[in-house]
């Protein structure tokens, strides 16, 4: 049984449940409200102690990290359709791009996120300071508590705001190029990198 914790509005869920549905399996799912911090809870850090979603379940075992459940779903599931190119090199730059979203991209998201739709949610559902600063001191993630105490108050405006869209802006643009030449990231089908 699959089991996948999530949100509505988590690029990362979004691109799990994307993997699932292109494989077509069967999921439980356990939608948690990030705006009230459902995340930060202490059953829910038992399963990721980052305090993040999503998370899968797969017959008991704890799958954290949205790359490495898309991984995971295509070795476990390898005979649902492939994700995967089946030339070494295509399956390196499949890795490369993820690789380049856990690195820097996943973190702007976070924050063009933050600043667009989750800002305005979470100074309504946490409408004084202190109350903001709980929600904060709860991520266990310093470099996330970070960007929602720069992001939050200031908006589209923050320097990291800013950073996030110019790194977004250079992803774009290499995607661009890569499909100039097929019809998909990497090659002639869809793969995880589309994802």
């Amino acid at each position: 049984m699959l089991e996948l914790y999530h949100n509505d509005m988590s690029t990362c869920a979004q691109k799990v449940r994307a993997t699932l549905a292109e494989k077509d399996l069967a999921w439980d799912g356990h939608e948690l409200n990030l705006r009230t911090g459902e995340q930060h809870k202490p059953q829910f850090l038992k399963l990721n102690p980052r305090g993040v979603v999503p998370v899968l379940v797969h017959d008991g075992n704890v799958i954290i990290e949205s790359n490495i459940i898309m991984e995971y779903l295509e070795d476990a599931f390898a005979d649902a359709k492939p994700l995967m190119p089946g030339s070494p090199q295509d399956r390196a730059a499949v890795r490369n791009l993820l690789q380049r979203l856990d690195t820097s991209l996943h973190l702007h998201i976070a924050t063009i996120s933050v600043g667009i739709a989750f800002r305005d949610q979470l100074l309504a559902v946490h409408n004084s300071d202190q109350a903001l600063e709980s929600y904060y001191a709860a991520m266990p993630d310093p470099r996330l508590q970070a960007v929602y105490r720069d992001v939050v108050p200031s908006g589209a405006s923050s320097k990291s705001f800013l950073q996030a869209l110019d790194g977004w802006k250079r992803q774009f643009a290499d995607m661009s190029n890569m499909l100039a030449s097929s019809d998909w990231l990497v090659g002639d089908a869809l793969t995880l990198a589309d994802l």
